[in-house]
């Protein structure tokens, strides 16, 4: 007996085919000078049967083929947070780990509509080959009930065939080959309301002024600015009983015709000639977040309503200017004559305080031809800024100068800005009152 050794590298081919068959062949002269031969046979002296080594192929499907899907949100109009229509760009990464080439790969993700192949392939032979890692790529465009969750969850799956036709299956996991968890992209959530009150009095008798029992009917107007939906929108007003609500809105939604509020005037009231007040909005979004804001004027400078307000605020924003030039949640200002006016006096509304000799003053001409009178002036949130009994265009006239019976920092100078007077005086025919909007410009 002779012992013949020898070995054999094995392929990937080999491998696929999860064995390697092969057969020797043995010669030899006898002495007559015939050659004799035999088939070699893995165990039996008398068969020829080729010799097959079986080749381990590692299949299980945990270990074998595996998806990593990663998600990056797209801020497409550059404004910080996310909003219905911008995108999740999606990259699924997909590697063979067995030791088997794998075919027929498939990706499939539900809300990817556009996946596709993008790299990997680089004998462009279709399979998967051991170790080799293809990329594909899709987006998802996002919804408001995304937005409105704060993250997009979601996953893919793989197959892929091994040689002797079995599939292998796997979930994807945002960073993890052996894991399965489901990729989570986290969305900016941005609550955000807007209130404009608007305030307008009713002359019931139609006598042409503003008397006691006579009313101010409020109308508010909310507005959802920021890019979740908001839910249970309620309005306090500590002047009034609100009527209306709650409400529901969606992002960019606007509502003006559920709530409104009625205000009596007391005799306190028609002294003073003027009504301030400020109202609240509160909403929660679906996570049960407060979502707040105090209320802006619904007026022009003119004591217009504002038909289209341009001072809707924004969430995280505490710089816009409504249409006065003044920062937003200004108090609804309502102004109104309690008695008729005669045209003794005419105001010249602005006053310019910067020494050139025009406008220095807040001039009320023909002032002087009712001595028994008062000026009172309010800043936009009510707080008198000046009082003057004996008004004259003199010495004794509005310079911008803070001069209130109720103001904490006399004699300091007032910013620019809208203010609101109430001028009243003596007259054979009883007392007479004037409101209505002084500018102040520096």
């Amino acid at each position: 007996t002779w012992i013949y050794t020898g070995s054999y590298a094995i392929t990937q081919d080999d491998i696929d085919a999860g064995q390697f068959t092969n057969q020797a062949t043995a010669e030899g002269t006898a002495p007559d000078g015939t050659v004799v031969d035999d088939l070699s046979d893995p165990v039996s002296i008398t068969s020829d049967d080729p010799t097959v080594t079986n080749i381990c192929q590692d299949n299980l499907p945990n270990d074998s083929i595996a998806i990593i899907k990663v998600g990056v949100f797209n801020d497409e109009d550059g404004d910080g947070c996310s909003n219905v229509g911008e995108t999740i760009s999606y990259t699924f990464t997909v590697t063979n780990w067995s030791n088997v080439t794998l075919s027929n790969i498939v990706v499939t993700d539900v809300s990817i509509a556009d996946l596709a192949f993008d790299s990997g392939d680089t004998d462009a032979d279709g399979a998967l080959d051991v170790d080799e890692t293809w990329i594909y790529t899709g987006s998802y465009a996002i919804t408001q009930d995304d937005i409105d969750a704060g993250q997009f969850t979601n996953q893919a799956m793989v197959d892929g065939m091994t040689p002797d036709g079995t599939m292998l299956t796997d979930l994807s996991d945002p960073v993890s080959v052996t894991g399965n968890d489901p990729t989570v992209t986290q969305l900016c959530q941005g609550g955000g309301l807007s209130l404009i009150k608007f305030g307008a009095t009713f002359d019931l008798d139609g006598d042409g002024g503003i008397e006691e029992g006579e009313i101010i009917q409020y109308n508010f107007t909310v507005t959802n600015t920021g890019n979740v939906t908001l839910f249970d929108i309620t309005i306090d007003d500590p002047l009034v009983t609100i009527e209306g609500g709650p409400i529901d809105l969606a992002p960019g939604e606007s509502d003006s015709t559920s709530f409104t509020a009625t205000y009596i005037l007391d005799e306190q009231d028609i002294e003073e000639g003027i009504v301030i007040n400020s109202a609240t909005v509160t909403g929660f979004d679906i996570n049960g977040d407060e979502v707040t804001d105090i209320s802006d004027t619904g007026s022009d400078t003119e004591g217009n309503p504002i038909e289209d307000p341009e001072n809707i605020e924004t969430p995280n924003d505490g710089n816009d200017d409504n249409v006065n030039g003044d920062p937003t949640d200004d108090p609804t200002v309502v102004i109104f004559v309690g008695v008729l006016n005669i045209e003794d006096i005419e105001v010249f509304n602005g006053v310019t305080p910067d020494g050139d000799n025009s406008n220095d003053i807040f001039i009320i001409e023909g002032i002087d031809n009712f001595p028994n009178n008062n000026v009172q002036i309010f800043n936009r949130w009510g707080v008198e800024v000046y009082f003057r009994d004996g008004y004259l265009n003199d010495d004794r006239a509005f310079r911008g100068i803070s001069e209130g019976r109720s103001t904490i920092n006399q004699d300091r100078e007032l910013p620019a800005g809208t203010y609101y007077y109430i001028i009243r005086y003596e007259t054979p025919d009883g007392t007479k009152q004037l409101a209505g909007y002084l500018y102040l410009n520096r």
